[in-house]
């Protein structure tokens, strides 16, 4: 929570010996939060159509440098790796892996700062 600048708790503490004798005390504990703010800025990547016969518009916000796009199929494997230069500057980026088998791919997209990964069925032609 940003509105978050701590806060007081308050510790009261008895004890009771053997006799039956009861002494009591309190603790003022103040606390602060701690901690890095996480950034999360992280982009927008929109796939259409998904599910598609492998024709994919891909359209990238939130990324200026160049990103590497990998292609991999359900068995891990990388079918296609490109880069696609300064995604913000297109307006859509198409993909073609119409001549892949149906089925279930996955597409990582990562840069030094991101690594996301999406999934985009490819249906069987008509």
């Amino acid at each position: 929570n940003e509105a978050f600048f701590g806060s007081i708790a308050y510790l009261n503490v008895e004890a009771v010996n053997i006799c039956g004798e009861v002494s009591s005390d309190s603790l003022i504990i103040n606390i602060s939060s701690v901690g890095i703010k996480e950034k999360n800025n992280s982009p927008d990547i929109t796939i259409a159509p998904n599910p598609s016969i492998g024709f994919f518009n891909i359209s990238i916000n939130g990324v200026e440098d160049d990103i590497k796009l990998s292609v991999v199929n359900s068995e891990g494997i990388a079918i296609l790796q490109q880069i696609i230069h300064n995604p913000n500057n297109q307006n859509t980026y198409k993909l073609d892996i119409s001549n892949e088998p149906s089925g279930v791919y996955y597409l990582k997209f990562s840069n030094q700062i991101y690594s996301i990964t999406k999934k985009v069925i490819v249906k069987a032609h008509p």
